[in-house]
């Protein structure tokens, strides 16, 4: 990789055998040779360390803000996660070290030449990339970041039937970079938001519906679910999930309590009115919409089909969940962003719970977890293949080779890739991808370059 076209920090991950206790383990910098360590002190400070350690053990340990490490969320899917997704969750620490220790670099290189940021962030990816490209937050009165809060369920836990023994969890993902791709395509609302007159609200639920499919603004509603079809009650499970919120007593003294859900966006509105009978109590309307802030660099097809493009891509979008301080967002563009991913993994949970014999655990930021027999696990792989979603690569004994369809997708060609246990094959798309890319910011310098010559 030319060094002028390359961020100079370096990257490499350590794998802890006890992530709790931090006493030995193997690290990796990615192009160098693995090496074992007994502690945090025989990583190199001038490297960005990206661990299995989660972020409450960071804190215990008083390693929170050292420069040198971030904590095993950091590409907002878990270390963890990807370990499984690549089925290297088995494998001796050292080869998981050297794996990833290629993937992270490969992801943070996409940064640095998208966005210019020569070294790893603090905290998160998808934080460093809120904090450098969206430096403003959108002023709201108290009644909207009240509204938007209780709008917000970044994760569905859906309602099951008793389980059955011998079971597991496993999810399906999204193809990352497609549906970072359908996120980052929405108009998403900006200014600010006042409440409807009262007299509107009076009207019947029919006349509402009819007024608000012509109002072309975004709109939060605050509503109460009286029933809801039995076809997709189970997977709506609303407000199960949607995290906790503190409340204060006449004391001053808090207690925490579940976030009851009370608001939703327009686009969730809309789509529930086809299952479940609601009524109107408020109605919040935004000034107009505005382009997202963001956009997926168009590096060609080659690096949209990689996986580590598609880690990069997805803390894209899920930037725009973020606030400046580095917590979760509770703006109306969080509100909006998290119901949009919400309406996308539902549709989907839906028509596969329609067609496939599962039963869907939860869901959430392009994912679909399902409850799996372990005796139908070898079937897994073939679902996400009918559903262009990618499963994790399968045991070495259980691979299969699925034909490759005449103008396969990006879905279609990576779940092929997972299904085959090819990491190689990933590891040389990685390559290419950022090839490309570095090419493209080649051309990109140069002409500025000429441009300021000619000037």
């Amino acid at each position: 990789m030319p060094r002028e076209y390359s961020c100079a920090q370096r990257y490499g991950v350590a794998i802890f055998e006890s992530p709790k206790e931090l006493s030995s383990g193997w690290a990796c910098v990615f192009d160098e040779e693995p090496y074992y360590i007994t502690s945090t002190g025989d990583l190199y400070t001038n490297v960005i360390w990206l661990t299995n350690i989660d972020l409450r053990t960071l804190y215990e340990k008083g390693l929170s803000q050292s420069p040198k490490l971030r904590p095993d969320n950091f590409l907002r899917t878990r270390l963890s996660s990807i370990m499984i997704e690549l089925g290297i969750k088995f494998e001796e620490p050292r080869i998981q070290a050297i794996s990833l220790a290629k993937l992270f670099s490969t992801t943070m290189q996409f940064m640095f030449l998208h966005i210019g940021l020569s070294t790893a962030p603090a905290g998160t990816l998808n934080n460093g990339i809120r904090q450098a490209c969206m430096p403003d937050e959108q002023s709201m009165t108290p009644d909207v970041k009240s509204a938007a809060e209780q709008a917000i369920q970044p994760h569905v836990l859906c309602e099951k039937s008793q389980s059955e023994n011998g079971c597991e969890l496993s999810s399906l993902v999204f193809h990352r970079f497609s549906y970072a791709t359908n996120m980052l395509s929405h108009s998403l609302p900006i200014g600010a938001w006042e409440p409807v007159k009262t007299i509107l609200l009076k009207q019947d639920t029919a006349s509402l519906n009819a007024w608000l499919s012509t109002v072309n603004q975004p709109a939060m509603l605050e509503v109460v679910i009286t029933s809801v079809d039995l076809r997709i009650n189970h997977l709506i499970n609303y407000g199960s999930g949607a995290g906790l919120k503190v409340e204060k007593s006449f004391r001053g003294t808090e207690a925490v309590i579940f976030n009851a859900r009370s608001w939703m966006t327009a686009p969730e509105y809309f789509y529930l009115t086809q299952f479940a009978d609601m009524k109107i109590k408020n109605i919040l309307i935004g000034k107009g919409y505005g382009m997202c802030p963001l956009t997926i660099p168009k590096w060609g097809s080659v690096t949209e089909g990689s996986y580590a493009f598609g880690l990069y891509c997805e803390n894209l979008w899920t930037s725009l969940t973020r606030s400046l301080d580095g917590r979760s967002s509770k703006s109306p563009i969080g509100a909006w962003i998290h119901s949009l991913d919400r309406l996308y993994c539902l549709k989907k949970a839906l028509a596969i719970s329609e067609k496939e014999k599962v039963t869907i655990h939860s869901y959430g930021y392009g994912r679909i977890t399902f409850q799996i027999p372990v005796s139908d696990k070898g079937a897994f792989p073939k679902l996400a293949l009918r559903q262009k979603m990618i499963a994790p690569m399968p045991s070495p004994s259980e691979t299969a080779t699925s034909p490759i369809p005449n103008n396969a997708s990006h879905a279609e060609l990576m779940q092929i890739a997972m299904e085959r246990g090819a990491n190689q094959y990933l590891e040389r798309a990685d390559q290419a991808a950022l090839d490309l890319a570095i090419q493209h910011y080649e051309r990109k310098t140069f002409n500025t370059n000429n441009n300021i010559l000619a000037m």
